[in-house]
């Protein structure tokens, strides 16, 4: 889960928090931690770092070689 708020508001990323709680309390295990940015910095850069984070968890967890050699 990626939630994206405005860090100067109290309820901090509140929707994907609460989503992320919701689904943990009806039996889903997170690959990883929600990830909380704050929408006031590099929102774009922010979420490719969390993405291919993701992606490589998920990938680990499939048991799928994503290296970026070939072979022949």
């Amino acid at each position: 889960m990626f939630a994206l708020g405005d860090s100067s508001y109290p309820s901090f990323c509140g929707l994907g928090k609460l989503l992320d709680a919701q689904l943990n309390n009806l039996g889903a295990s997170g690959m990883l931690q929600i990830g909380l940015r704050d929408e006031l910095g590099d929102r774009d850069a922010s979420f490719e770092e969390w993405s291919q984070f993701a992606f490589q968890q998920a990938a680990l967890k499939c048991n799928l070689c994503i290296s970026n050699e070939h072979t022949r």
